[in-house]
Parts: structure tokens; C-alpha cells; sequence
């Protein structure tokens, strides 16, 4: 059975490991941002993780340094692992990532793997990575399993500066609990992250979202049909919508943080009209899963509304932030 790396965004574990439940791994450790996983067969399966930023094969050489692994035996086996990765994915080059990975060792290293493999060594941007780390009296080798990071989509081909990580969207849709007949409507939607995540996990469900910036409308629109889905993004200002009373079961709503996107003032008006419309559109029982950084105006409204109560609060980081992930439930009233 082989053992695996996997690397996710801190506040993201629990998340993670409700994927891996219906994958059957076998979780061996977990830190603040990875777990470990021995999987058996084929690691395919695990390149579809949604809230997982990267997975990469453990190899385990008991060599007392670097050095060593230019030896015959420990080169073969390292060069074995990287021809089986070539057969997950599209890579055309490589790269190091260890401290003294620019040392004459890793440069002989690099030499051989080029030579041997054909790929090319690329310093800075090598698709294939591989880690090398001291274990213990031993050294390990983590060889990222794919091109790009997961959490790098291959439907993004709009982005906006202050986009939401298309993991932490993952996260979210996961805690809406979203069932085909749900209507999922993404305010503020900006590039489409919410809406798409939500599209590929719940195919069945019927989603949509608007945005007051016109550009961003468009980022979603671009992306959307990149993922096929026929979703629909529209122009429009959530907090007057033009929506029916008791609409929607589910809203997914990244709020403007005050710094990339809008002002810390601006919230102070944004923030209680955005709740007000929503209570409006949202149908008694509806769960409603946001994202913010204003964490004391958050808390000083989620203290006011009568109409909403909070299932859950999860710290995330994000963008060198640490938001929090409101999960609340829409009372009757």
C-alpha cells in the first residue's frame, strides 16, 4: 500500500478528511495544513480530492544525506517513481524543492533525472515537484502528482485579484449540504468559484448568480462555460434582487473582505443590507455558508439576527488572511 502527502489550506482538515471517507484511505497522520494516507492502486482517484491543494507519492530512502541518493540502487528506484508518475499527468519538466537545492548534490541530481527522463529541469517553474525532506535518520522524496496544484482548476481561465480559492469554495459548498431539488443562488459571485464548485459537486442542483461589477460577471460567464455548465450569471446588486419572497434553499456568498475587494467602510452599510435582502429570499430552513475577514462586524450581526442561527464557525486561511467560514440556518419568521 503507498503513502501519501497531502497538503491543504489550514482550517481545512476536517473538510478533507469527509473526502477521504469515500475513498476508503487509511489516514496515518495530519498536521495543520496535510495529511498522510496510505491508499492502495491507483492514486487517480485522489487527483479529484476538491479541497485538497496537492498530493504527492512518499518515498522513503534510509540514506544519512542527499548525497546518497546518487548512489546506483537509491537513483533506479528514484527514477522508477518518476516514470510512474509521468503516467498521471502531462509533465514536461521538473524541479527541487529542499533547502540547498541549488548545492552541486541536487545539480548532479538534477543531471541525471534529466538524462534519464527526458524532462527538463526547470529551477523556478519544473511541473513535477519533488520535496526532499529529513525523516528521522532517514530522508524522504514527495513527488507532487500532478502538473499544476489541484486547487489550481483547469476551468479557471478568468481570474480576478481577491478570487476565492477554489478549495476553500469546496469547503463551503460541502457544509451548504445541497440536494438536487435545491435552489442555490451565489451573491456577489465575482469569477464564479462558488457557483462552479457548486455545478461539478451537485450537478443536479439549480444554481445561480449575480455581481454589481460588470467585468466580473463576465470572469464568471468565461469560466462557467469552461466547465461546461450552463449556469447562469447576471448582472445585479444583491442587496435588491430581483428574486420572490422564500426563493432559495441555499445561498454561497464570499463577502467583500474591505481590502482587495471594497472598504472596511462601505461594509459597515453592505453587510446589514446584504443580511436584510437575504432573509428576504431565503425559504424558512435555507442554509446560507459565507465567507468574510470582518470578523467583529460578522459577529456584532450575527448577534442581531433574530431571523438566522449559526451552525458553525471554521477558521480558514487564506491569501495570508485568516476568514472565517459562517454556516448558518434561516429560522421561521
Amino acid at each position: 500500500m503507498q503513502t501519501y502527502h497531502l497538503d491543504h489550506l489550514e482550517g481545512l482538515t476536517p473538510f478533507v478528511l469527509h473526502e477521504l471517507k469515500a475513498l476508503n484511505a487509511r489516514i496515518l497522520g495530519k498536521g495543520k495544513d496535510h495529511v498522510r494516507i496510505a491508499f492502495p492502486g491507483n492514486p487517480r482517484p485522489l487527483l479529484d480530492l476538491r479541497t485538497v491543494v496537492a498530493v504527492s507519492r512518499i518515498e522513503r530512502f534510509e540514506v544519512p544525506r542527499p548525497k546518497a541518493l546518487l548512489g546506483h540502487q537509491h537513483l533506479t528506484r528514484l527514477l522508477s517513481i518518476v516514470q510512474d508518475t509521468r503516467k498521471l499527468g502531462t509533465f514536461q519538466s521538473f524541479r527541487f524543492a529542499a533547502a540547498g537545492s541549488d548545492s552541486s548534490v541536487f545539480k548532479r541530481l538534477a543531471e541525471e533525472i534529466q538524462t534519464q527522463s527526458k524532462l527538463k529541469h526547470d529551477p523556478e517553474d519544473g511541473e513535477m515537484v519533488l520535496r526532499v525532506l529529513k525523516s528521522g535518520e532517514a530522508w524522504e522524496v514527495l513527488i507532487r502528482l500532478s502538473p499544476r496544484p489541484l486547487s489550481a482548476r483547469a476551468w479557471r481561465v478568468a481570474n480576478m485579484e481577491g478570487g476565492l480559492n477554489a478549495t476553500v469554495a469546496a469547503a463551503m459548498v460541502q457544509l451548504a449540504h445541497i440536494e438536487k431539488h435545491d435552489v442555490v443562488f451565489n451573491p456577489m459571485c465575482g469569477s464564479g468559484t462558488l457557483m462552479i464548485e457548486t455545478g461539478l459537486m451537485y450537478g443536479g442542483a439549480k444554481v445561480s448568480g449575480c455581481d454589481l461589477d460588470h467585468e466580473h460577471v463576465g470572469f464568471a460567464q468565461a469560466n462557467l462555460q469552461a466547465a461546461g455548465l450552463k449556469s447562469e450569471a447576471y448582472l445585479s446588486d444583491a442587496t435588491h434582487l430581483d428574486l420572490p419572497d422564500q426563493s432559495v434553499d441555499v445561498i454561497l456568498c464570499d463577502l467583500p473582505w474591505g481590502d482587495n475587494i471594497g472598504s472596511n467602510t462601505a461594509n459597515l452599510s453592505l453587510y446589514p443590507e446584504f443580511f436584510r435582502e437575504m432573509t428576504r429570499i431565503a425559504a424558512v430552513g435555507a442554509r446560507m455558508v459565507l465567507i468574510s475577514h470582518e470578523i467583529k462586524l460578522m459577529d456584532r450581526l450575527l448577534k442581531d439576527q433574530s431571523r438566522w442561527s449559526v451552525v458553525r464557525e471554521d477558521r480558514v486561511y487564506h491569501g495570508g488572511h485568516f476568514p472565517r467560514i459562517y454556516t448558518l440556518n434561516r429560522l421561521p419568521g
